[in-house]
């Protein structure tokens, strides 16, 4: 099969980094796969990251910047139409890219699906894409979301197949865990995300705030794909953009993982955490209940409170027994991911899809 996923760009995310695995393992299994993109909007280490077999094409039109005007948008909707080349599945990867991946399909009368990885906190202040969120849905004959909660939030607008694939975790994860603490001179508190507001740094740098003056020892250490800007006086560390093996020395060398996202789609780092053995404390953010659940494999709080994130790291510092069951039992859940499972999930539903077609 040759299928084509058109993406907003090719910069590191979350959900680029999920359509760049699965574009290799679909390649492994035989199939051809392109990655359509707009112009200059490829970032060297995340190309690679892709097999040789994976095809990359860039569209004439670059991504506006903010704020364009809409005669730009329909350029570069136009433009990755025209990018797009002969497939038999044509697949849209975010909300902005329904549209093209709509149009083109509609007029070369091809397959098309939406790998669904988005959420509503996303779109709170863009009305465009807000709008496609809610009404695209209904236009695809099959979706294929990351998780279930997605599936479930995406159903009631779907007029086809709402499918569930869930990914697997790379960084080599699965690795032995470490019940005895090694430096008993500090606490690491890992966080990975950025500077936008509904990934949560804001909160969890307050809740660190108050982890550390009940415990000094504490320090907070903060992944971001960017400079972050920490105005407020802890004791932290800054990684901007690890590669694979840095990264995954800091989920080997922390002691407890916080997510305080506001929304996702699925929580790719705390299921990471879970994989690398260390206990996590996550928001209340939706898709994260596909695997995460209080009490047993992790420690569920509400988004937007620092201090209620702050008790839950208190709670696992005091708590050496319960810091032990939820790495036992994150691991177990974070098993059940695993990208030779995906892959054959989403080429079985493109293949469903297809014959559909031909009937």
């Amino acid at each position: 099969m040759r299928i084509s996923f058109v993406l907003s760009s090719l910069r590191l995310s979350g959900g680029v980094i999920l359509v760049v695995e699965l574009a290799n393992h679909i390649v492994a299994h035989g199939h051809t796969v392109t990655l359509i993109t707009p112009r200059d909007s490829i970032d060297a280490e995340i190309s690679q990251k892709l097999k040789p077999a994976v095809t990359i094409v860039e569209s004439s039109a670059a991504l506006p910047a903010k704020g364009s005007n809409p005669l730009q948008l329909a350029r570069l909707v136009i433009s990755l139409m025209h990018a797009t080349p002969p497939s038999d599945a044509i697949v849209a990867t975010h909300t902005p890219t329904t549209l093209p991946v709509l149009l083109t399909s509609t007029f070369r009368r091809k397959a098309r699906l939406w790998l669904f990885m988005d959420y509503p906190e996303m779109f709170r202040t863009r009305p465009v894409e807000k709008m496609l969120f809610w009404c695209a849905p209904s236009r695809f004959p099959a979706i294929v979301t990351i998780s279930k909660p997605l599936a479930d939030e995406v159903r009631p607008r779907s007029k086809g197949s709402v499918t569930v694939m869930r990914p697997g975790l790379g960084l080599n994860a699965f690795v032995p865990m470490t019940f005895s603490k090694p430096d008993l001179n500090s606490w690491r508190i890992l966080y990975i995300g950025d500077e936008r507001p509904r990934k949560g740094l804001r909160e969890f740098v307050q809740a660190m705030q108050q982890i550390q003056t009940y415990e000094p020892r504490a320090v907070a250490v903060i992944v971001c794909k960017s400079t972050c800007n920490i105005e407020e006086k802890i004791n932290y560390e800054l990684h901007i953009r690890p590669n694979d093996e840095a990264l995954a020395t800091l989920y080997r060398d922390c002691d407890i993982f916080v997510s305080t996202s506001w929304g996702e789609g699925l929580g790719y780092p705390a299921l990471q955490a879970m994989a690398f053995g260390k206990p996590v404390v996550v928001t209340d953010s939706g898709g994260v209940h596909d695997y995460a659940v209080h009490g047993v494999n992790a420690l569920i709080v509400p988004a937007k409170n620092p201090e209620a994130v702050a008790n839950a790291v208190r709670k696992l510092l005091k708590d050496r027994g319960l810091r032990t069951k939820l790495q036992l039992q994150g691991q177990v859940t974070a098993a059940a991911y695993s990208w030779d499972t995906a892959a054959l999930t989403f080429l079985d539903t493109v293949e469903r899809l297809m014959q559909a077609g031909r009937s």
